[in-house]
Formats: structure tokens, C-alpha cells, sequence
């Protein structure tokens, strides 16, 4: 059971499992112990431990990013802070949004800090500040019928942003706040360990960033508010919408992103897009939920439902979902509603009346029947899509892309192979989602070498999708790049079994995934990886029974290939 008491755990455990599974784990096996969940602890020993360590210990996992013109796959890497940095992370966030409104609401969309007694992740989740976005573009064009729209977007946002500037931005605004010295501390802290492992920057992959960018953003979006532009922000990405005086708004925002000391795309870049208002409005819709979203989502709860009345027939409906070819990961559900102590929880949340009521009726068949339905409806308008003509300019296919993103990442996690095999039939019209095409050729094949060469974020959504069904992988090339390890070790901590070289085993990172975990690895292991296995302790590695567990009844399941459709924005 967790108890009420354990707020910045929770937040912490559900936004970086949203991130990574490395930081996840070693979250999941720090917060082992009791003493360690409470918000005493992440209130005040984490931020004292983490102010008291000068070592920086961060993991870098390179993202897939995208293909250069050339053919070239690039990545981003990422790096992933200890157990006890995520819960500082998390109480520093909420000490500062209980002072002030940060980022302005008005302007920027992305990164608002969780409610005060919400538990759900530090943040909320992205989709709801795309759909306030949406919505705010769509009000200002429709009060302004003959309006054209601008996009503007700041060239590698995070790592441009230089410590020296986010020190300086930082400690304007806990001066502004009142931020008790010790937070203050805390973030200078976090900083500059940013700064020693980046050569002056800040890293990506920390929640902290995001809250860092934010700030150092704040004067412009306060700016852009009390102007009466009409510019809208998501992290690097603008909005700008404007009639005859949309240019002079361009250029005025582009002056301002460089008096911050960041620089924007040219205007001859593929990401500095011009389109109607009308035009624009096409889209205003794209990111509501419509009947899949809905579907989808009454699947997913469903199966919750039934598991939390009748936790023994778990197994049953995991094997009659892989009989019928889905690999939806419920086997975490079916873990953690065995917890003891399940069941207060679920009264503290004054969840079990609702549950009951809405559990009526359901039941493994209903289950199976509306995943069937959801199936059909899904594969067929997603070969309806690809059918379609060509667009008739770069803002349509964007969102055509977006359509086909949202509706691959599901059919993943429902349909069947034979289907996959008609939908990479598309691949050389539509190189934009050669991420979800290398998803489904890796279950097709049974092969992982692609996926794992694209990233630690690719080699997560794979994982999770052979692990769900059950099925082993084969890894027949050989093993080369830094990348390549952290993918099968990827696959590793998900339990998956493998088939794979002789040479691939060495190395720390696959030595901690695959186990044992032994005593040598406390001395012989550096920073992250060191922290982890001591965390982990003595003895076989558990990480892919971890995986299979919530650790809380009211977590929800993270759908990896899903995550996928809009990612982060970076």
C-alpha cells in the first residue's frame, strides 16, 4: 500500500516511467523501503543529499532523433538522473508553482506543474496543454477571419540554453518568489551538475530542464502577454498568428528569442511553416478525442476494472488476448492489485464504489469483443489513410502524419502481423514514420537489430511489445555501437528473452540488466549505473518482474508506442 503520504514518489515513479525505464527502476528499488517513499524524506534528505554530492551521476541514453537527407540516423542524447535527484526534482518544482504561476498559461502550454495534491507525475501529461493549444490558436483565428498563421521554433532548445544563463534566469526568479534559501541551493546545485557533465550546458532528459526552460523563457512569454501578440508556446515551438502585421510579429519574436541568447530556425527551414487561418482551422479538431480515443480508452480501463474485482483471472485474459493476437501490457495491473494492502488504497481513493458500479457487465469476453471492434475500426482507417491522395501542401501532410502516427502506435499493442505486412508496403511514401515501420518489422521478423540501433526510446516500445506478447527476439548482427548495448539491455530489464551474439554480453550497462547483480559491480561500476546496482542489491536481477508491477493501484499502464505519436518536444 502507499499511503497518502507519498506524493513525490508517486509523481516521481510516474513521469520518469513516462521518460525512461533506467531511472524507473532505480526509483522502484530505492523506494523499496518505507522511510524512503515518505514526503519527509523526499522533502528533506533527498535535497540535502543531493546539495551535499558534488559528483555528478547522470545516464546518457541516446533517443532516436530522426534521419539527416542523407539516409543517416541521429540521435539525441539524454541523460537520466539517480533515484534521489528525481524526488529532489520533484518537491523543487512544487515549492516554486505553489509561489508563483510558472510557465504564464496565457502564452506557453507545455511543462505546467502538477495541482498541489495531484499524484499523477510531475507535470501534467503533454496532450493537455496540445489540446489548449489547439483551442487558443483556433479562438484568435477565428477572431480574426483573414489571419495567417506562422510557425517558429527554437534550434536545440535545451542544449542551447548555457548555464551561466540559466543561473542568472534562476536566481532572478527565487529572488522574485522568496524560494527559502535551501531550494535555492538545491536548483544551483542541480545546475551546475548539469553544467559539469554538458561542458556549460543543460542536459535534456531531466524534469528539471523543462522547468529550467520555462523560466528562462518567462520574460519573453510575459512579454508576448502583455503585447497582445498572438503567440502561442510549446517548449521551442511557437505559434504566431497575425493578418498584416503577422511579419512585424515574426520578426519582433525573433529579436526577443535572441536577446535571450537563443537563436530560431531560418525562415527558409522545413520547421518555419506558413499557412492560411483557413486552412489552419482544418486542423483545430486534431487533437480532440474522437470515437478510437474513446474506445481505447474504455479498453484499457475496462481490463483494469475486471482485475481489480477478480485479480485471479488475470492469467486467462492475458492468454486469450495473445490467442487472438493483441499485446496489451495488463500483466502489471494483474501484479499489483495482489499487493497487500491494495484494497486500503483503493478505499483512501474512494475508488471501490465507483469501480464495482462501472465493472458491471464486464467481463473477458466483452473485453475481447470490444478490443476485436477497436481493431477493425482502427485498421481500417488507417489503410483509408494511406490511400489517400498525396496532400496538397507540407501543412496537410503534417497532419496526416500526425492521423497515421496516432493510429499505428495503437494498432502495435491490437493488431496482427499479416496486417503489419500490408501497412510497410507504405514505407518508402511515408518516411516520416519509419520509427512505427521498424516496430512492426521487428515483430513481423522477431528481429531487434534495427530497433535497437535507433535508440533507447525505439528499443523501449519494442521491448514492451515482445514482452506483452510473449514472444523472444533474435539479435543476428553484430554488436558495435554504445547504442546498440543500451537497446539490448533495454530488452533485458523487460524480461525479454533473447537470442544474440557471444560478444554482446560484456560491458556494465548489459551486466546490470542482465544480472547477477553482485557485490564487485558496488566498486567496479561508476555514477548512475553504481548507484543502481547498489539500489538493486545483492543477487538475481528482478528489473522484468518490476516492470510487470505497478506500484500503485491507481498508476496507469505507460503504452510505450504511444508515447511515440508526439514524444517530447525538444
Amino acid at each position: 500500500m502507499r499511503s497518502s503520504g507519498a506524493k513525490f514518489s508517486l509523481r516521481a515513479i510516474r513521469q520518469y516511467r513516462a521518460r525512461d525505464i533506467f531511472p524507473f527502476l532505480a526509483l522502484r528499488y530505492f523506494l523499496g523501503g518505507e522511510h524512503a517513499r515518505s514526503d519527509r524524506f523526499a522533502r528533506f534528505t533527498a535535497p540535502q543529499v543531493v546539495r551535499a554530492t558534488r559528483q555528478s551521476s547522470y545516464m546518457a541514453v541516446p533517443y532516436f532523433k530522426e534521419f539527416s537527407g542523407s539516409g543517416t540516423l541521429l540521435h539525441r542524447e539524454m541523460h537520466m538522473p539517480t533515484a534521489v535527484e528525481a524526488l529532489a526534482e520533484a518537491v523543487l518544482i512544487e515549492e516554486c508553482s505553489l509561489r508563483a504561476e510558472i510557465p504564464n498559461r496565457a502564452v506557453c502550454f507545455s511543462y505546467w506543474p502538477k495541482q498541489e495534491k495531484d499524484e499523477e507525475g510531475i507535470f501534467e501529461p503533454y496532450m493537455i496543454g496540445l489540446q489548449a493549444r489547439q483551442k487558443a490558436v483556433a479562438q484568435a483565428i477565428r477572431n480574426a477571419p483573414d489571419a495567417e498563421v506562422r510557425y517558429l521554433d527554437i534550434k536545440t532548445f535545451y542544449p542551447s540554453i548555457k548555464s551561466e544563463m540559466a543561473l542568472r534566469s534562476w536566481g532572478h526568479f527565487t529572488e522574485q518568489i522568496r524560494l527559502p534559501a535551501d531550494f535555492e541551493k538545491l536548483g544551483s546545485s542541480l545546475i551546475e551538475k548539469h553544467s559539469k557533465v554538458s561542458n556549460g550546458h543543460i542536459l535534456t532528459g531531466p524534469m528539471f530542464s523543462h522547468f529550467i526552460g520555462n523560466i528562462v523563457l518567462r520574460g519573453l512569454d510575459d512579454e508576448i502577454a502583455k503585447s497582445g501578440r498572438r503567440i502561442f508556446r510549446y517548449v521551442d515551438d511557437f505559434i504566431v498568428v497575425g493578418g498584416k502585421s503577422l511579419q512585424a510579429d515574426v520578426d519582433w519574436l525573433r529579436s526577443k528569442i535572441e536577446e535571450v541568447g537563443l537563436d530560431a530556425h531560418e525562415p527558409d527551414s522545413a520547421k518555419s511553416l506558413s499557412v492560411s487561418g483557413a486552412e489552419w482551422l482544418r486542423s483545430a479538431s486534431d487533437f480532440e478525442s474522437g470515437d478510437i480515443a474513446k474506445a481505447w480508452m474504455t479498453l484499457v480501463g475496462d481490463i483494469k476494472k475486471v482485475l481489480l474485482i477478480e485479480p485471479d483471472i488475470g492469467e486467462r485474459l492475458v492468454d486469450r488476448l495473445r490467442e487472438d493476437g493483441f499485446r496489451l501490457p495488463i500483466r502489471a495491473y494483474q501484479t499489483a492489485v495482489k499487493d497487500a494492502g491494495t484494497f486500503s488504497r483503493v478505499r483512501e481513493l474512494r475508488l471501490w464504489g465507483w469501480i464495482k458500479a462501472k465493472a458491471r457487465g464486464v467481463s473477458i469476453e466483452t473485453i475481447l469483443r470490444d478490443a476485436i471492434s477497436l481493431r477493425d475500426t482502427l485498421e481500417t482507417q488507417l489503410l483509408d489513410l494511406f490511400e489517400l491522395g498525396e496532400p496538397d501542401s507540407e501543412f496537410q501532410r503534417k497532419r496526416r502524419i500526425t492521423k497515421l502516427r496516432y493510429r499505428m502506435g495503437r494498432s502495435l499493442y491490437l493488431s496482427e502481423k499479416g496486417f503489419f505486412e500490408r501497412v510497410v508496403n507504405h514505407r518508402s511514401e511515408w518516411p516520416e514514420l519509419e520509427v512505427h515501420f521498424a516496430l512492426m518489422d521487428a515483430l513481423i521478423t522477431g528481429r531487434g537489430d534495427q530497433v535497437v540501433r535507433m535508440g533507447g526510446n525505439v528499443a523501449q516500445a519494442a521491448a514492451q511489445l515482445f514482452s506483452a506478447a510473449g514472444e523472444n527476439v533474435e539479435f543476428l548482427d553484430e554488436v558495435k555501437e554504445s547504442t546498440e548495448r543500451i537497446g539490448l539491455a533495454i530488452f533485458a530489464a523487460n524480461g525479454v528473452k533473447s537470442r544474440t551474439r557471444a560478444n554482446v554480453l560484456d560491458g556494465p550497462i548489459l551486466q546490470y540488466a542482465t544480472g547477477p547483480i553482485s557485490r564487485q559491480m558496488f566498486s567496479t561500476f561508476t555514477g548512475f549505473l553504481r548507484d543502481a546496482a547498489c539500489l538493486h542489491g545483492i543477487g538475481e536481477a528482478r528489473h522484468g518482474e518490476i516492470m510487470k508491477r505497478a506500484y500503485d493501484v491507481a498508476e496507469e499502464v505507460h503504452f510505450d508506442a504511444i508515447s511515440l505519436d508526439y514524444g517530447y518536444s525538444f
